[in-house]
């Protein structure tokens, strides 16, 4: 009898609460969830600004978080769930981490590990059709307007 692969479609309403609070704190609005297993260990949003530390990334804040919970630097039955495509610096930093699935809500054209570079790290990447892209989408597009004005 096989058994069904879990449903984490719920996830992505944590991963849009996260963005959220990014862009209410003036930081790119990423958010990011990380489960090891079913048992959700991390969730956390980008911090660049507030900490003034350009890889506080919401991926590596999750990874630093849930391997300091764990004790272990190897998640080796993750899941992270991020709103955007992660750059080649979080790439890299899963990887290491050895997670070995991530999925986004949002392509990255610009500065995404994949999309824009063409690189793989070794991990099964995908984009989610479960998740609320239409309204990261438009978070995204409000925020960098702004930046712009």
């Amino acid at each position: 009898m096989s058994t069904a692969a879990p449903d984490f479609s719920f996830a992505w309403d944590w991963v849009l609460a996260a963005a959220r609070q990014a862009a209410e704190a003036g930081e790119v609005p990423i958010g990011a969830v990380l489960f090891q297993g079913t048992t959700l260990i991390a969730r956390d949003r980008n911090r660049v600004e507030a900490l003034q530390d350009p890889t506080a990334h919401a991926e590596l804040l999750c990874i630093s978080s849930a391997c300091s919970h764990l004790q272990s630097r190897y998640l080796t039955d993750g899941l992270l769930m991020v709103s955007v495509e992660p750059c080649p610096m979080c790439a890299y930093a899963i990887s290491l981490a050895r997670i070995p699935r991530v999925t986004a809500a949002l392509p990255e054209p610009k500065t995404g590990f994949s999309s824009r570079y063409g690189l793989s790290f070794g991990f099964d990447f995908s984009i989610s059709e479960a998740a609320p892209q239409a309204e990261l989408q438009q978070l995204m597009q409000r925020f960098f307007q702004r930046l712009r004005c």
